[in-house]
């Protein structure tokens, strides 16, 4: 069996997103860079074969995990992987090494966090229906 590690915290946006990632950059000893996560823009590091991506949805700042190295996906074809999910350890170590308390993202948290995209999509697309004048043409 494969291990990979995964895990998917936040913290409240109530800091500048330049405090929040010098503060994760220095806890974990990272360097990020601009880039894309999930298709977004988000703050980017690779380590331990996986893609780390730091970026504001909704109210809060998310740090979360995919894994980034194909070789992971390779080895899953002979061997089912076992995902280590290692949030709570992370949370623990931000909030003891930066000036915020960080969290694990809960059930609750998906769902406003669908929630969240689904605004967004609604914003962004031509599907949203009719304006809402449209009833008084």
């Amino acid at each position: 069996m494969t291990k990979v590690l995964e895990f998917s915290v936040r913290t409240s946006a109530e800091k500048s997103l330049d405090q929040v990632l010098h503060s994760v950059e220095k806890a974990l000893n990272l360097t990020f860079t601009e880039g894309e996560f999930e298709e977004g823009p988000a703050y980017i590091a690779k380590s331990l074969g996986m893609s780390i991506g730091l970026f504001r949805w909704g109210e809060d700042y998310l740090l979360e995990t995919r894994i980034e190295d194909p070789r992971f996906l390779e080895a899953a074809e002979e061997n089912p992987l076992e995902v280590a999910r290692i949030s709570e350890t992370v949370a623990d170590v931000l909030t003891v090494l930066g000036p915020s308390p960080w969290r694990v993202t809960t059930d609750t948290d998906h769902v406003k966090d669908r929630e969240v995209g689904d605004k967004l999509d609604r914003q962004f697309t031509d599907d949203a229906g009719p304006p809402p004048w449209a009833e008084y043409v």
